[in-house]
């Protein structure tokens, strides 16, 4: 067995007649863990386009070096650091840009909360059903009665809702 397996062995996916957790929102959850811990081991690029350089670099540097042009190696580096200093440069301009160009959200996010006359959504998940395709947000309901309860929300409820601003988790 492999640890996957043992995980999966792990988390229960019935309790009698009532389902705990779906098999395929099991799935779904260790494989989104399985790349977050991929990414964190990768590291994420500090701006667009920087591994794709470096890997560049690497292989000029190694053919360059073959021939043992040292003086070519250090012009490469030296351009490498000016394109670089551009580059972060530049990170400030593409955020601006992002933000300008950015489409807003077409459904709702976990970790969010949202409001609608008085009520509070928070969602705590999103899922797929694997029947049907319709994605699903689970979360509580916050009623402004005091109450709550456990609420399913589907895309055509996301219009009705609006994102509480500093809510996220």
């Amino acid at each position: 067995m492999n640890a996957r397996e043992v995980l999966e062995g792990m988390i229960r996916t019935d309790r009698g007649n009532m389902t705990v957790h779906s098999p395929v929102e099991v799935q779904s959850r260790l494989d989104a863990y399985r790349a977050e811990i991929l990414a964190e081991a990768t590291g994420p690029e500090n701006y667009s386009g920087e591994l794709a350089m470096l890997r560049g670099l690497l292989g000029v540097l190694r053919a360059t070096a073959k021939h043992g042009d040292f003086h070519q190696v250090q012009q490469l580096l030296a351009e490498h650091e000016r394109d670089e200093q551009d580059a972060y440069a530049g990170l400030g301009e593409e955020a601006t840009a992002a933000a300008a160009t950015a489409t807003p959200e077409d459904f709702f996010a976990a970790g969010r909360t949202y409001t609608r006359d008085g009520a509070r959504y928070v969602c705590e998940h999103l899922t797929t059903d694997p029947k049907t395709g319709d994605r699903e947000a689970w979360g509580w309901l916050h009623r402004t009665d005091g109450t709550r309860r456990m609420e399913r929300m589907w895309a055509e409820d996301y219009p009705k809702w609006t994102h509480a601003s500093g809510s996220d988790q």
